[in-house]
């Protein structure tokens, strides 16, 4: 038993210095100061057009993950919310916000933008679905679950469907909830 222990050991030993030969062998391959790897990108590449803050900082500079992703409607608006408790409408050519709607958790989910009804869909930690006028960001309506909303929903035939982290899925009315 302890030959075998051994040689189990040994391969344990010689597996890792393998890896870390050819760990090394990749790192010293890619070198910053060759010039075919390390070009410079011109700097209208590197200068954001515009940008904005979703969380506003606070006194103890408390910095929360946004996981949240945008969606852009018609007439160039993005629409995004945030950990900060609250869903935005910007303008997507410099930033400027549009409306700003207040809800009672952090949005994560990718909102769905429905041209033709003018309305927003989007989950939020608080447990709702929310349908929210494109246009004034005025709540429509809003649906409970018993979990946190993080997905996409999606919209078909007439019908907002989702998940939720209760481990359901729900397909609600979408013009009533």
């Amino acid at each position: 038993m302890q030959l075998a222990g051994k040689d189990a050991r040994a391969r344990l030993l010689l597996t890792a210095l393998a890896l870390t030969a050819g760990l090394t062998g990749c790192a010293a391959s890619y070198r910053l100061d060759d010039p075919k790897v390390a070009e410079v990108a011109p700097v209208s590449v590197l200068s954001p057009m515009w940008q904005k803050d979703l969380v506003e900082p606070e006194f103890m500079e408390f910095k929360p993950q946004q996981w949240a992703t945008a969606a852009f409607g018609q007439g160039g608006v993005l629409y995004v919310g945030s950990s900060a408790r609250r869903f935005m409408a910007l303008r997507a050519s410099d930033g400027l916000l549009l409306w700003s709607l207040n809800i009672d958790g952090a949005v994560s989910s990718a909102p769905l933008v429905h041209a033709f009804s003018k309305t927003v869909y989007f989950g939020a930690d608080d447990g709702h679905m929310y349908a929210v006028n494109s246009e004034t960001g005025e709540v429509r309506w809003k649906y409970a679950t018993q979990g946190t909303i993080k997905p996409r929903p999606a919209l078909h035939q007439g019908a907002l469907i989702f998940s939720s982290s209760e481990g359901r899925v729900y397909a609600l009315d979408a013009a009533t909830g």
